[in-house]
């Protein structure tokens, strides 16, 4: 396969995605605050606007899909990120921890390259998440299978 079959679907959301971001944690601040739940209730319903975007070619209509996709499911969806921030929380304050012993000893370039590679972890981690939840909420809601969602890239 390829590597453009990956490239050139990412490229061209890039727009809708950085807008409709700034869009959702607009969204997701000010209802953050009213209270904590109705932030933590908007950014569950936009959770997977971004596979959403990219593999459905839904453009700027990637909210509206994800409201559809986690509709129904918002609570379990919240509960996962809940659940994957702590685990994104482990490899961040570890490499935060190893960027300031490092620091310490006045190793500045190790500290940097000990808190990009943990961190860097963390973030794979909520992306792939992001990405398994959206595929089990497309099998859910539509019975469409991990292979078919990966037919996009052929």
């Amino acid at each position: 396969m390829h590597v453009l079959a990956y490239i050139g679907p990412a490229l061209r959301a890039l727009v809708p995605i950085t807008i409709m971001g700034i869009v959702v944690s607009l969204a997701s601040g000010l209802a953050t605050l009213a209270f904590i739940i109705p932030g933590l209730y908007v950014y569950a319903m936009f959770a997977v606007m971004e596979p959403a975007t990219v593999i459905e070619r839904a453009g700027f209509r990637g909210m509206a899909r994800s409201a559809q996709l986690t509709r129904e499911y918002r609570w379990a969806v919240l509960g996962a990120f809940i659940l994957g921030f702590l685990c994104y929380a482990i490899p961040l304050f570890a490499g935060f921890f190893a960027a300031e012993l490092a620091m310490a000893q006045s190793h500045l370039t190790l500290a940097i390259v000990l808190f990009t590679i943990l961190s860097s972890i963390g973030t794979g981690f909520l992306s792939i998440l992001t990405a398994l939840i959206y595929a089990r909420l497309r099998e859910i809601k539509e019975g469409v299978g991990i292979d078919e969602i990966a037919a996009v890239f052929d």
